[in-house]
């Protein structure tokens, strides 16, 4: 039962693997149109209150689309992170080791992301983009990691 219940625990992890898989199995115009409505929708949201003009607005979307694009691919990944630490908390071992794993994790997932997408019409699969999707597992990995220190460390105090 005790296997079971830690197998459930990969559930969300792989419901989140799934709809990365999911967009990356977009076509290339499905994928840009959804970026551009979603950068579109951030610049209109920050534009309406200070009155900026629809020629304005449109020329921040076309300079903001690929870093807004690449922060959305580092979220997906971060969020992936999570879930999959989530899932491996549970088994026995050493924190920094869970980690590592968890990384790894991550990082290959984003590397056969990529593979995926040279299958899929109009896409192709990029090198860095696999280094963005780690990233964003990186950064939240170290957010984790400063957590946790800080956490002992109030317990070593007290």
């Amino acid at each position: 039962m005790k296997g079971f219940i830690k197998a459930i625990r990969f559930i969300p992890a792989a419901v989140w693997m799934y709809i990365i898989y999911w967009f990356s199995d977009q076509a290339w115009y499905e994928s840009t149109d959804q970026s551009s409505g979603f950068t579109y929708s951030l610049v209109n949201a920050i534009a309406t209150p200070s009155g900026m003009d629809m020629d304005t607005r449109m020329k921040w979307v076309v300079i903001l689309e690929p870093y807004v694009r690449k922060l959305c691919h580092m979220g997906e990944y971060a969020i992936l992170f999570l879930l999959l630490f989530f899932a491996i908390w549970y088994f026995a071992g050493d924190y920094y080791k869970k980690v590592f794993i968890t990384l790894c994790l991550c990082f290959l997932y984003a590397c056969s992301d990529e593979i995926h997408q040279l299958h899929v019409p109009g896409r192709s699969g990029q090198l860095s983009d696999v280094v963005v999707d780690s990233l964003g597992a990186v950064i939240i990995m170290l957010i984790i990691i400063m957590i946790h220190r800080k956490r002992n460390k109030t317990k070593e105090e007290s």
